[in-house]
């Protein structure tokens, strides 16, 4: 069995963020340091099994009892026809098998592991590898040239006491770069040869995408270190046009010229635009309200509101000592409580269970390279805090970092596992009016999770728009000579009521299973939260 290794992912990022091409320039190019490695230890095991067709259950057994993370098997004799056992090989753990045509092959069962590694199992083998049942007795092994050979791959022999009932040492393990420590040989019932265990110490490296965003955001922090700037409290000014915005650049530059020359035809120039871009302003103030006025003036809500925000606009709200486990709680039990009210259903299959035996969708397809850089370009480039750099100039680098991202998707696509960096979320608490008690936790909504054909709590839409969009559908559907039912239903909660168990399950009485519902399972499982600074 082979797995693919990680290689340590080096990025860079232009010192203008601009999104003109230019060629790269490598004295320009900054290099983020490398990350640390850790160490882990990792138990493995050898053994020739001598037929794994009846021995299944005791192969699990063996490995969960050694707390193998991983074992390597010869002699298992699966023929290409036989699924049953490594069905049930793969029940607990990873099963890795590759028949001969003859029905005499080996194969691996791998534990979960906190590296990756190459793992080669070999019986009689013709060349140089790693482990396996090399059946070379210890006067043999050192003329035939083998332990020479493996040296200039810098493979190192581990010595180990004999693994045949004989007496020879027949199954060997060469490592690099590290040697083996705590070899032990067991006697098996059920084989001629001994169960050969072992530990060995590797190096961790990253996953791609903790690589990744620690590569891009220690990059960040080096070219553009934060800093902090004095927050402006100026109160929007719809009124002001491009005209006036361009007139209002020059009366600083104005200002400033004066600051610096202090001449007095400098100053005249500086009164004559500033009284000018006062006069402006007013007309344009005047005339944005005398027409919000208008329009409104057969809305006496509207009207009041208008009078409301001038003569005594709401004072802002004060700062929320509420945090994100006081929300978390608050919504855990709002969902426990309507959950409560359901009434249990029967637990008879549906006609989505009959089909279950049928799989429809084992595998998510991987994506191309090309494609993600369609979409990466093509997408809102909203940034939150927890991003490692800001989404717009990831757009703009996005062809330099191409292979990497396309890896990290591919990656979660084909190991149904969601990266836990990706299931964070930023916790910031929106009022729903300004007036409201911001101690009240009831008095918050979430942010931009409100569906289009939504009429309430949105700018410009209230009952009278929903009734509207209704009674056009009906009328159109008249119209067409269609039926029309109409079904109303009083929804809390709606979305966060919908239980993961029964979602998961009811994707699998669909079909779909395999890596394809683990990683539908990984996205919604290990989500957290960060509150607002």
């Amino acid at each position: 069995m082979c797995l693919k290794p990680i290689s340590v992912v080096t990025s860079y990022r232009r010192r203008h963020s601009h999104p003109r091409r230019r060629g790269h320039v490598s004295r320009n190019l900054i290099y983020p340091p490398l990350l640390s490695q850790s160490q882990t230890v990792v138990v493995g095991g050898l053994w020739n099994c001598q037929s794994a067709v009846r021995k299944a259950d005791f192969i699990s057994a063996l490995a969960s009892h050694h707390s193998f993370d991983f074992l390597a098997l010869t002699e298992t004799w699966i023929p290409p026809q036989n699924t049953a056992t490594p069905a049930a090989l793969s029940s607990a753990y990873t099963f890795s098998h590759s028949p001969r045509e003859s029905g005499r092959g080996g194969g691996t069962v791998s534990v979960t592991s906190p590296i990756n590694l190459f793992i080669i199992v070999i019986y009689r083998p013709p060349g140089p590898l790693v482990l396996g049942d090399f059946n070379l007795p210890s006067d043999k092994l050192h003329s035939s040239g083998l332990l020479a050979l493996l040296n200039s791959f810098y493979l190192s022999f581990n010595s180990c006491p004999p693994t045949h009932k004989e007496g020879n040492v027949l199954d060997l393990v060469f490592t690099h770069p590290s040697p083996v420590t705590d070899m032990t040989v067991t006697p098996l019932h059920t084989s001629d040869h001994h169960l050969v265990s072992f530990s060995i110490t590797l190096p961790v490296l990253p996953k791609p995408t903790d690589t990744l965003l620690s590569s891009l955001s220690s990059t960040m922090d080096l070219l553009c270190p934060l800093s902090a700037i004095r927050r402006k409290n100026s109160s929007p000014a719809p009124w002001l046009s491009d005209v006036l915005r361009n007139n209002r650049r020059e009366l600083r530059s104005a200002a400033r010229k004066w600051k610096k020359s202090k001449l007095d035809t400098d100053l005249i120039s500086y009164r004559t635009l500033l009284s000018k871009f006062s006069l402006d302003v007013t007309s344009a103030k005047t005339s944005f309200y005398k027409k919000k006025l208008e329009t409104s003036a057969q809305d006496p809500r509207k009207l009041h509101n208008i009078f409301s925000s001038l003569l005594k606009p709401p004072a802002p709200p004060s700062p929320s000592s509420l945090t994100g486990e006081d929300f978390a709680s608050f919504y855990t039990e709002k969902i426990e409580r309507i959950c409560q009210t359901f009434t249990s259903l029967p637990t008879s299959p549906t006609s989505h269970n009959q089909h279950s035996a049928t799989p429809s969708l084992t595998q998510l397809s991987t994506v191309a390279a090309e494609e993600v850089l369609q979409i990466t370009r093509s997408c809102n480039p909203t940034t939150c805090p927890l991003d490692p750099i800001p989404s717009a100039m990831l757009q703009t680098i996005s062809p330099d970092l191409l292979p990497f991202i396309t890896t990290v998707i591919n990656g979660s696509l084909t190991s149904g596992h969601v990266p836990t960096a990706f299931k964070k979320a930023r916790v910031i608490p929106i009022l729903k009016k300004p007036a409201l008690d911001p101690s009240d936790i009831s008095n918050y909504r979430p942010n931009n999770l409100l569906d289009p054909n939504q009429s309430g709590f949105k700018a410009a839409h209230s009952t009278e728009t929903a009734l509207l969009a209704v009674t056009e559908k009906l009328h159109a559907a008249r119209s067409a000579k269609l039926s029309s039912v109409l079904i109303l239903l009083d929804l809390s909660a709606a979305f966060d009521t919908v239980n993961h168990k029964t979602l998961l399950s009811t994707l699998r009485s669909l079909g779909i299973c395999g890596t394809a519902w683990e990683w539908f399972a990984s996205y919604l499982d290990g989500r957290s939260y960060q509150n607002r600074d």
